[in-house]
């Protein structure tokens, strides 16, 4: 039998994306240092994930990837993805290993990110296209 477990705002801080990811990684600087995150629950390899992410006002973020599914569920403010706005209540399924980049609107944008394990992959389309002429 599980265990219910709860997750409460004022007990969980924002952390900048600067402390979680390393310099000079597959992150860029500017999604590093305009990125918050606070996990609701960190999920395992057979328990989900439950994140929210706080970005500063009009942010790029570039192409990327991740290994799993995930749905970001619009909390404050708007990204853009393609022609296409979302604003709050508006909810994006990302299918795992699809690449998606957006722009976050002049308000910045705060969202919750849920993925069906944890999941901390992330692959920029530049990574995926060196390995891919590594492999040919």
């Amino acid at each position: 039998m599980g265990k219910i477990r709860f997750f409460e705002p004022g007990e969980v801080e924002f952390r900048r994306s600067s402390e979680l990811t390393p310099p000079g990684g597959n992150v860029g600087e500017a999604e590093r240092m305009g990125t918050a995150v606070r996990f609701h629950h960190p999920g395992s390899d057979d328990e989900p994930q439950l994140f929210e992410v706080d970005l500063d006002p009009d942010l790029v973020v570039p192409s990327h990837a991740h290994s799993k599914d995930e749905i970001i569920v619009i909390l404050e403010g708007e990204i853009q993805m393609g022609n296409r706005v979302c604003r709050p209540g508006a909810s994006v399924l990302v299918p795992g290993e699809t690449f998606y980049g957006f722009t976050v609107g002049p308000k910045g944008c705060r969202f919750l990110n849920f993925r069906p394990v944890a999941d901390g992959a992330y692959q920029t389309h530049e990574d995926y296209l060196k390995a891919r002429r590594s492999r040919d």
